[in-house]
């Protein structure tokens, strides 16, 4: 998590890097989400903060999971095109509807949308950042979102674009991992909630599988 002074984040990723870990992954909030140390810890912007880590780093993968109540897909698409070309083809994409409460809302006036909103827009929110990276103009007309000839130059590094991961955990976000999705995160609180729990594991497998 980018909540330590710059200094001691880059020796963190460094040596991470030295151990031989595959990749590094931020969080991206306003403020640390744990509500008792909003106040608290230092905090850097995670965008800013990934293409900065980039220049200080050479193997290992860099990612996180944006939220996507914080920026227009469009422009989301941008940045992480722009930190796939400083990395050398190092980033990880990593797409989640977002935490309902976080206090980065109210402390932004950003709308906290409802989790069914939330799905709702997800799965065009997406299309159109695998459209925009994996294409050099794009046109798209949702009932959330539009896009009319964007243009995306210079393509990615990686191709056909940078690898998407997204964080799903019920079933409506699932299919949505199923079908957009390069990797699926399950967040912490329900892995750990689904160790040893063969029949939800199954279930969200059996997802998985149908909508792929």
């Amino acid at each position: 998590m980018p909540n330590v002074p710059w200094d001691e984040m880059v020796k963190w990723v460094r040596y991470l890097e030295e151990l031989g870990f595959d990749s590094v992954w931020i969080g991206d909030h306003f403020v640390n989400w744990r509500h008792a140390r909003a106040s608290i810890d230092p905090w850097f912007e995670a965008w800013t903060l990934l293409a900065a880590l980039a220049t200080r780093t050479s193997r290992i993968r860099i990612g996180m999971v944006t939220p996507i109540t914080w920026r227009n897909p469009a422009f989301l698409a941008r940045q992480a095109l722009t930190v796939d070309h400083i990395s050398n083809g190092r980033l990880e994409l990593g797409l989640g509807a977002g935490v309902r409460g976080d206090p980065s809302h109210a402390m932004t006036g950003i709308p906290d949308w409802s989790p069914r909103e939330r799905v709702a827009r997800f799965r065009e929110y997406v299309e159109i950042v695998d459209q925009l990276l994996s294409n050099e103009v794009t046109t798209y007309e949702g009932h959330y979102y539009t896009i009319k000839k964007a243009v995306m130059k210079p393509r990615p590094i990686q191709q056909p674009r940078p690898p998407i991961m997204i964080g799903a955990s019920k079933p409506a976000m699932l299919k949505h991992a199923a079908r957009y999705a390069d990797t699926w995160q399950l967040c912490q609180h329900l892995r750990r909630a689904t160790r040893g729990d063969p029949p939800t594991q199954r279930a969200h497998r059996q997802i998985l599988f149908r909508y792929r």
